[in-house]
């Protein structure tokens, strides 16, 4: 895991020399800032989930370190053209069972899972936008304690307030071990508030 982990992290700083997949500012502290962050869900997914859709992937973090830990497949969804092809590179060289869908998160039909899904996203959105995005296929999903892992800053609690003005959520926070005031965020079912 560790040589796959090195290979990842020389491939992302030589493409983030031509295009933006992390901060430059962080590339110095690329270990813990991207990697450890990224693994610290590992913990979190359940056994039996057989995909691990990531939403907004960029440089592929969090998933591609999972995909690496874990062994799950990966499907990451990313709309720029570029990083997409770093992505379909990221796969290629790593040898890790997955896809790339070169799309807006919006415009993916997340409507159908037939076999258990955990979706992850990292630096993102708002979860009310997360929500409207996914609420078809947590719906759907055969995950039974919770189907979205994300990693929050510290705008979670205000991000809570108004995610819940528009859906019945249930929301698991655990503490980040990388980054002060950063949460992991668990969602498990939710749906819409009737008017």
């Amino acid at each position: 895991m560790e040589d796959k982990l090195k290979q990842y992290v020389a491939l992302l700083l030589k493409w983030n020399a031509k295009i933006n997949l992390i901060g430059k500012s962080t590339e110095d502290d690329i270990w813990q800032r991207h990697i450890e962050d990224s693994l610290q869900l590992a913990e979190h997914i359940p056994a039996n989930t057989k995909t691990i859709i990531d939403m907004g992937s960029g440089g592929g973090l969090p998933a591609i370190p999972l995909a690496i830990a874990t062994g799950i497949p990966v499907h990451l969804i990313e709309s720029d053209a570029r990083k997409c092809a770093f992505l379909r590179q990221a796969l290629r060289e790593l040898r890790l069972e997955g896809k790339v869908y070169a799309e807006r998160i919006e415009k993916i039909n997340l409507t159908n899972a037939t076999e258990p899904v955990i979706i992850t996203a990292r630096a993102l959105s708002e979860l009310k936008n997360i929500c409207n995005w996914t609420n078809s296929l947590v719906a759907n999903n055969n995950l039974s304690d919770y189907a979205l892992i994300l990693l929050k800053g510290e705008n979670v609690s205000r991000e809570t307030i108004a995610a819940k003005q528009n859906w019945d959520i249930n929301l698991e926070f655990v503490e980040s071990k990388t980054s002060n005031g950063s949460m992991i965020v668990k969602i498990g079912k939710f749906g819409e508030k009737n008017g």
